[in-house]
């Protein structure tokens, strides 16, 4: 399945190193992982979303859970969010393609 999800491709994964090695530094400083620090930062910015992540592992979905536990400061998330918004964010997502951007502007729709 995961040969099919855009941004799940090998040159996809390498090209969004950067976000993935912020979640570290993050998750290192708040001893989490890098999807609870995800799950923590979204719960945060939307909180009118309730995420769900995928999983068939019943570890990872605990883990998962977890997120809610993880509190990011308000130093802390303005500053992960401000990075993030800068970061370019490379395989599309959703039914429309849209390829780069930041994750401000990833839902966009590709126009033209």
């Amino acid at each position: 399945m995961r040969k099919f999800v855009p941004q799940l491709r090998k040159e996809n994964i390498e090209a969004n190193q950067s976000i993935l090695d912020l979640l570290a530094e993050y998750a290192a400083k708040k001893q989490a992982t890098k999807a609870q620090i995800s799950l923590s930062w979204m719960l945060r910015k939307y909180p009118n979303v309730v995420p769900i992540p995928g999983s068939r592992n019943q570890e990872r979905i605990l883990e998962n859970l977890g997120g809610w536990n993880v509190i990011l400061t308000d130093d802390e998330f303005q500053r992960l969010d401000d990075t993030l918004n800068r970061l370019p964010v490379h395989g599309y997502r959703g039914f429309e393609e849209y390829e780069g951007g930041t994750m401000a502007d990833w839902w966009k729709r590709k126009l033209g």
